[in-house]
């Protein structure tokens, strides 16, 4: 009985943060009410229910409706090609993704992908990509084998499932009618990943032990009882204190390596609207970081560059032009001021983005140090990219036409 606070408590909280949008909302079931609802259940040690009202979607139905939304939107969609190597090409000193060889496993057939952004947004396979990308990189993912199996549909209420959030051994166990039928599940497992995974003998037998602990003694929990069963890989995001795979982490996370595979990993069915969005905002970012030199700041910080051979007296002078207010710093007020005598007009976002690439101790402003650090690090040749340094060069210059701030990255 004690529990009951508890998940009442649980499931209010669940009800509040959904807001309008929610389902109706939860109640509680009296034990009595609760068997007239569900008459299988087991009536030993039962003290009531707690009712929830949840979403059910055909999954094999959602992915087909999502690849027909992609081709309608000019998407080439692609079924059963497999990525057999990333290409790479030369830009400056390192070495970025340009595309990709597939191989069509019907048929054998082989060719190259060109693209100037290549995601990996494989589930369970995301470290084998990742392997092609950088044959050292740690495995971010942990693959997790989840059963289900389908019971006849007397085994649960046509309109009510049952769900135990803490089963024998901790994992989550349910029940829910589905087509006509019951569909019991889950595991959690670590395994191999595999294009087709199979469920196997001992996870079956969990499933119906667990849920022969909820029904009635009258009702007969057999083996011949389980019409099908299948299993599905979860990419579940590793993290090196979790003991075991029902510890890991549901969440997502987005990966940038250093040739720009951007790699998403983990989630789930609930989450892929905002994994996809999350991911098309990273990609967007990194191409902002390699036109405009958002990396500046990581390379200041590591270069630790020497002031023996720069200007200090000259660059002095210009700090304290760009510094219009004279309080010892350079605020986005005085970079407006300055651009705005340059004919440039400039947002907000730039101008904190001006200062981010520069500001190394983050404080939102540049004081003179920093100033004389990028300074030094442009002329020995440590960072080739900066849209501040742009700034520098055309207040010395003072003539010519003034390049604007959202071409300034760098290389001009």
């Amino acid at each position: 009985w004690y529990l009951i606070p508890y998940y009442w408590t649980g499931m209010k909280m669940y009800d509040l943060v959904s807001g309008s949008k929610r389902l109706p909302s939860s109640y509680f079931l009296s034990k009595q009410k609760a068997l007239k609802q569900f008459p299988m259940l087991n009536s030993k040690d039962l003290a009531g229910a707690i009712v929830y009202y949840d979403g059910q979607h055909n999954d094999a139905r959602m992915n087909t409706c999502i690849a027909l939304t992609a081709a309608r939107y000019n998407a080439t969609v692609a079924n059963h090609v497999q990525v057999k190597k990333l290409l790479k090409k030369k830009q400056g000193d390192e070495e970025v993704l340009c595309g990709a060889t597939v191989v069509d496993t019907l048929t054998g057939d082989e060719w190259d992908v060109s693209a100037k952004c290549v995601i990996n947004a494989t589930g369970p396979f995301t470290d084998s990509i990742r392997l092609m990308d950088n044959p050292s990189t740690e495995k971010i993912v942990v693959p997790s084998a989840g059963v289900h199996v389908v019971l006849p549909g007397y085994y649960s209420p046509k309109d009510m499932g049952l769900l135990d959030p803490e089963t024998s051994d901790g994992r989550v166990i349910f029940f829910l009618p589905w087509e006509g039928f019951t569909i019991a599940g889950t595991t959690d497992r670590e395994c191999k990943v595999t294009a087709n995974p199979a469920a196997v003998e001992e996870d079956i037998q969990f499933i119906l032990d667990e849920i022969s602990n909820y029904l009635s003694p009258d009702v007969s929990v057999r083996r011949g009882d389980v019409l099908a069963a299948w299993a599905g890989i979860r990419p579940l995001v590793h993290n090196p204190q979790a003991k075991n795979t029902s510890s890991l982490s549901r969440s997502h996370v987005i990966e940038v390596s250093d040739s720009n595979l951007i790699s998403v990993a983990g989630g789930k069915w609930t989450t892929y609207r905002a994994m996809a969005q999350d991911t098309e905002e990273e990609q967007k970012a990194r191409e902002f970081i390699k036109t405009m030199g958002y990396r500046l700041k990581r390379d200041l910080v590591k270069a630790n560059s020497s002031l023996e051979n720069v200007d200090i007296e000259g660059y002095t002078k210009i700090f304290k032009e760009f510094d219009r207010d004279g309080d010892g710093h350079i605020s986005s007020r005085d970079l407006r001021k300055l651009l705005e005598k340059l004919d440039e007009a400039v947002d907000e976002n730039q101008l904190r983005d001006l200062i981010s690439e520069v500001d190394t101790d983050n404080n939102s402003m540049i004081e003179l140090n920093e100033f004389l650090q990028l300074m030094g690090a442009l002329q020995a040749g440590i960072i080739s990219e900066s849209r501040l340094g742009m700034i520098v060069k055309l207040q010395k210059q003072k003539k010519g036409s003034a390049i604007p701030i959202s071409r300034s990255g760098g290389g001009v």
